[in-house]
């Protein structure tokens, strides 16, 4: 990665991008998840900055498949939250990337796509903070709805996950 780091930043594209794959197959056969993550983010920005946005979306697609699998497993909160933190970029990366082929091809939808993952990533900040901050802002509403909100929620996010995979065929999938 810090090799691909210098080449790009010398104006050595294709060497970077070389770089970065080689880097990406030492993470997968070591599986470290995390390291795999910072690669394809770093994949898909070489890719970008070639002009291949349909590349760049695939794996950023993929980086942000796990950091949110990453997140999930991350047991305290504190460091759930420090991590989400750290990652941010991503988001805003995959955001632009999909406003970017907004720009090319506007009829297929992609600035729904990037609303729906920056409203995605502020909801999860904000029930973050409220977490953090032990704010219970379910104390005083009725179970029953309760019950209507989780089951809402899951409509909406299989909604989404389909309209995703419809958009572009991939499967992202974040914590809802």
């Amino acid at each position: 990665n810090h090799l691909g780091h210098l080449y790009e930043h010398t104006g050595r594209r294709e060497l970077a991008l070389n770089h970065y794959k080689s880097a990406l197959a030492f993470h997968l056969v070591t599986k470290d998840r995390s390291g795999e993550a910072l690669t394809r983010y770093n994949i898909a920005s070489a890719y970008r900055v070639r002009g291949d946005l349909e590349q760049a979306r695939q794996e950023i697609e993929t980086s942000l498949r796990i950091i949110e699998s990453l997140r999930t497993g991350v047991g305290s909160h504190e460091l759930r939250v420090s991590y989400f933190a750290s990652v941010q970029q991503y988001y805003s990366f995959y955001i632009d990337i999909l406003m970017q082929k907004h720009q090319s091809e506007p009829a297929n939808g992609f600035e729904v796509a990037a609303f729906q993952a920056s409203e995605r990533a502020r909801a999860r900040n904000l029930l973050d903070l409220l977490t953090e901050a032990r704010a219970d802002i379910y104390q005083s509403v009725e179970p029953v709805l309760k019950e209507k909100e989780q089951t809402l929620r899951q409509t909406l996010n299989a909604k989404s996950e389909r309209q995703m995979r419809l958009l572009g065929g991939g499967t992202y999938s974040a914590e809802e």
